[in-house]
């Protein structure tokens, strides 16, 4: 969208204001015109019963014709409304602004006359006043338009003033005060349609700035919930938030603080906003069903308009990347050779779990396992053949590991077990590998025999010892395994 220049959208607002507020006074003099026929029998009735015994004519005839005027003005304007309906409706036309001006000038003459006329009877002038204020109120038009207006009517108030006023104290009394009322009028007038201009503007702008939020919002590559924090009605919501929650294009959603709370604690999340305002790149699991979940990356934001609390929920969906990320885990803590776990996240368990002896008691038992004869088997029947006898011996080893127990690779052809059993049964699970390796080299399937050698070393809660420690004295043990197993098949 291109961006104007300020002098155009400054235009622009004010052929809009000029528009609207025509169409503002042209209804209002409507409302004048239709209270003057509605209050025109009582003024009738006032010409003709209650003023009826005054003697001087000139002043019976000039409340006439004053009272006359303004029922025939407000009928023709109601005449002109109806006739010139579309053009006083149309933007741009002249017709409204001759009206417009017209009717100010007449009414404001309507109040000269009448109390240049009341002066031989009366002496006041509040008809000329109290119109003069009025149309200020009801009709503030522009302030270089209305200062003529005043300023004519007014000149010609005061000859006529001068004209028909005996006294001479009373007479520039009344001019003094007159002309500040005439000043007072023009002021009125001036700050209304101001205010009036600045209201229209700002309403404009603030209307032009919504709109714009709304194209934002809308077409937002990322799901976004606008939701009113006391009721927790959901104000607006883009497509991209309706894919994502798999609500449904265009289906309506009242209210649903899983939507815009992401399933986390309400009153948690309002307590943390209200202390920091915001809520940046927290990562949910959300459950959009019984089966079904997806993780996103939620920022929340509090924001205030027209005296409303606002909630604004922005989701990334980082499923696929925490998919990833959990692959990269197993790929970071699995061997790749033979699918158990790798030395690190091995090492990192076994610490765990030293860590946690601390606390409570704890006990199991730390197996040393080494394959025997693997680098005979790689120099003469090749490193293909090795890796595969690595494979089958950690195979059948962890086969045989029982729930909480668990095996990684700690070297080349050297694995630790950790059995959550006694010495003794490990020792009886390590016969049972055996045997089981046994078995497979009665088949003679491959032309070399699998066999282990191990180690044990028994921990309990309440030894101090580091894994390295521990490693190091099971290894120990393994070692003198192997060398009874060299001295037996000599």
């Amino acid at each position: 969208m291109p961006i104007l220049p300020r002098t155009y959208m400054e235009t622009d607002h004010h052929a809009l204001f000029t528009h609207s507020h025509h169409q503002q006074l042209l209804f209002r003099l409507k409302i004048v015109a239709v209270l003057v026929l509605l209050f025109f029998p009582y003024l009738l009735y006032a010409d003709l019963v209650q003023f009826n015994s005054v003697e001087i004519s000139s002043f019976k005839t000039g409340l006439y014709i004053g009272h006359a005027f303004s029922f025939l003005m407000s009928v023709l304007y109601l005449v002109i409304a109806y006739k010139f309906k579309k053009r006083l409706k149309t933007p741009g036309s002249r017709l409204p602004v001759g009206i417009i001006h017209t009717y100010a000038a007449l009414y404001i003459g309507v109040g000269v006359l009448g109390s240049v006329n009341s002066q031989s009877l009366t002496g006041n002038i509040d008809t000329y006043v109290i119109i003069l204020i009025g149309v200020a109120i009801v009709l503030p038009i522009q302030p270089s338009r209305f200062l003529p207006i005043v300023v004519c009517n007014h000149v010609i108030f005061l000859i006529l003033l001068t004209m028909v006023s005996p006294d001479r104290y009373s007479l520039v009394s009344k001019q003094i005060n007159t002309t500040a009322t005439a000043f007072i009028a023009f002021f009125i007038a001036f700050f209304f349609y101001r205010f009036s201009k600045k209201d229209f503007i700002s309403n404009r702008k603030l209307q032009a700035s919504e709109e714009h939020f709304r194209k934002l919002f809308a077409v937002n590559p990322f799901p976004l919930v606008l939701t009113r924090l006391k009721d927790d009605r959901i104000l607006q919501i883009n497509d991209k938030a309706y894919d994502f929650y798999e609500l449904g294009k265009g289906s309506p959603v009242i209210r649903s603080e899983a939507v815009s709370y992401c399933h986390e604690n309400k009153e948690q999340i309002i307590a943390e906003l209200q202390t920091n305002g915001s809520i940046h790149n927290r990562n949910i699991e959300l459950r959009l069903s019984a089966v079904k979940a997806k993780w996103a990356m939620v920022n929340f934001e509090l924001l205030e308009y027209d005296n409303d609390l606002l909630l604004l929920t922005a989701v990334t969906d980082i499923t696929e990347l925490k998919k990833l990320e959990s692959k990269l885990q197993v790929h970071a803590s699995v061997d790749p050779l033979t699918g158990v776990i790798n030395r690190r996240r091995g090492m990192e368990l076994l610490q765990s779990q030293l860590v946690k002896a601390r606390d409570k008691y704890i006990r199991f038992t730390l197996c040393f396992i080494d394959i025997n004869n693997l680098k005979k088997v790689n120099d003469q029947f090749g490193h293909a053949e090795g890796d595969d006898m690595i494979k089958r011996t950690c195979h059948v080893i962890s086969s045989r590991l029982n729930g909480g127990d668990y095996i990684f690779r700690y070297g080349g052809d050297e694995f630790i077990v950790i059995l959550h059993q006694t010495e003794t049964d490990s020792h009886i699970f390590m016969d049972h590998v055996r045997q089981e390796l046994g078995r497979i080299n009665n088949t003679r399937i491959k032309p070399y025999k699998l066999a282990v050698s191990y180690g044990l070393y028994s921990f309990h809660s309440g030894i101090n010892i580091t894994s390295e420690e521990l490693i190091e004295l099971a290894d120990k043990e393994m070692y003198k395994d192997k060398q009874r197993h060299r001295i037996l098949s000599r």
